[in-house]
């Protein structure tokens, strides 16, 4: 009997979709099944989960129009029947002791999750949490609010573990709770708001501090690499989400909540950066984002002191509102990670 329910969301991803089902067919785990779900693709991206369901009986093609991330995986929610469910997106991949090693430590636990490898073009680079064994599930539920005190020594953790993908869960919490994926279309997003609506039903976790999961970091069509117009729009969205699971707890979540608002400015100018409008434009909406007052108070309460010194100087400007002093870091960061590709 199958104790998984693998969930593979799939939208125009021919180029990386058979070596990621393949990973999955190679599993050290058997005993899975895998819903591929074409999300109205319009590459070869269903002819390859056709043949995939064609040739092993563990996978199962669903074909649908186009509905987004969230409404995607919400298909396959509805599908589980197994004890397990994970999600992968289709143009990653696992190492392949990945659904063993998840399970061998799911024993008396809610969720299991390990960390991941960055994939890019020439190289890849580990992203490990620090964190490792059995926990609370409202302290990871905290982690993913966002980071405090001595974890902002690295800034570029504030969302290593909001994704949906890296994780096991318990589909009973999922299904007795009616917990689904709020659509935003965009990644990232909808997978922390997830996270925390199940994190607030569960009660403890495993962190399995080992690179299982490849995120591919060179896909140029995915929604990481290009401009979104709405994104500031769409991360106030998610803090109002987020603000009721912050309250009526102790001082900490409403530290890590700030922090957040805070930390996002990195996100939200990078984007700035793909603004195809030019320069005039990323100017205007750098200057209107250092004077709201949700960020003003954000970066009046950031503790800087455990900020390395370059991110110290950055936030530093911003909460001097040093609108051209920001945009030169940010250019900066934006040709390292250029390299880094």
């Amino acid at each position: 009997m199958e104790a998984i329910t693998i969930i593979v969301a799939c939208y125009n991803v021919e180029a990386f979709l058979e070596e990621c089902l393949q990973s999955i067919a190679n599993q050290t785990y058997t005993h899975f099944k895998v819903l591929a779900i074409n999300d109205g693709a319009t590459d070869a991206t269903p002819k390859i989960i056709d043949q995939f369901a064609a040739k092993d009986a563990r996978f199962q093609a669903i074909h649908q129009s186009n509905k987004g991330l969230s409404e995607t995986r919400n298909v396959g929610i509805a599908e589980v029947r197994t004890p397990w469910v994970t999600f992968i997106d289709g143009d990653d991949y696992l190492a392949p002791n990945y659904l063993q090693q998840l399970l061998l430590n799911a024993n008396h636990h809610d969720a299991v999750l390990c960390s991941y490898n960055r994939v890019y073009k020439t190289t890849q680079l580990p992203r490990k949490f620090g964190m490792s064994g059995s926990w609370e599930a409202s302290q990871l539920q905290r982690r993913i609010i966002g980071l405090v005190n001595e974890e902002l020594s690295d800034p570029s953790q504030a969302d290593s573990m909001v994704t949906a993908w890296g994780k096991l869960y318990r589909s009973e919490i999922i299904t007795e709770h009616h917990l689904q994926f709020t659509s935003t279309k965009l990644i990232g997003t909808e997978d922390a708001l997830f996270n925390i609506q199940y994190l607030e039903q569960a009660k403890s976790v495993f962190i399995l501090d080992e690179p299982l999961y490849q995120y591919r970091k060179y896909n140029l069509h995915s929604l990481t690499n290009t401009y979104k117009a709405h994104l500031k729009m769409q991360w106030s969205t998610l803090y109002e989400k987020i603000r009721p699971y912050t309250q009526n707890k102790n001082q900490i979540f409403e530290t890590a909540f700030y922090n957040r608002v805070a930390l996002s400015l990195i996100g939200l100018g990078l984007n700035e950066q793909l603004n195809p409008n030019g320069f005039t434009a990323r100017y205007a909406a750098i200057k209107a984002l250092l004077n709201e007052p949700l960020y003003r108070k954000a970066y009046a309460d950031l503790k800087y002191s455990f900020l390395p010194l370059h991110w110290k100087v950055f936030f530093i400007l911003a909460k001097w509102r040093c609108v051209i002093g920001v945009l030169l870091m940010l250019a900066a960061i934006q040709n390292i990670l250029k390299k880094n590709q």
